[in-house]
């Protein structure tokens, strides 16, 4: 399935079959912790994000397999806590959700193409008010 090569500092990479990048990362005791990516069989870029005692952590950015942004998630401690975007093609703003412990709080907002608030919509613990 695919190879993986481990070095002295504990950094791990893992291959396709057809030689590109899988994902890459640094383990500890056997665990991912620290910046971890992942790549399409393409070569490009999949996703890129932080891990703290393994759990998410940080704003974890995903791409497309043309290499465009889809969407970006706000983590903290395994949750999602911020925002979760959604990007169109063009990387415009199309979405933006808030979430507090993994739970939508906050505005709830897709935008047009020229940025301005299509649809605004409240939530209060995954309760849309």
């Amino acid at each position: 399935m695919y190879t993986a090569v481990l070095n002295s500092d504990e950094n791990k990479i893992y291959y396709y079959k057809n030689g590109q990048k899988q994902s890459e990362g640094c383990l500890v005791a056997g665990k991912p912790e620290g910046c971890w990516k992942t790549y399409y069989e393409n070569g490009n870029l999949k996703s890129i994000g932080k891990r703290v005692q393994t759990k998410l952590d940080s704003v974890w950015t995903f791409y497309s397999k043309n290499g465009y942004k889809l969407q970006s998630i706000s983590y903290k401690n395994g949750m999602r806590n911020g925002f979760f975007i959604q990007y169109d093609s063009l990387e415009r703003i199309i979405k933006r959700d808030s979430f507090q412990n993994d739970v939508l709080n906050g505005a709830s907002v897709t935008f047009h193409q020229n940025l301005k608030y299509k649809t605004r919509v409240v939530y209060k613990n995954g309760m849309r008010e």
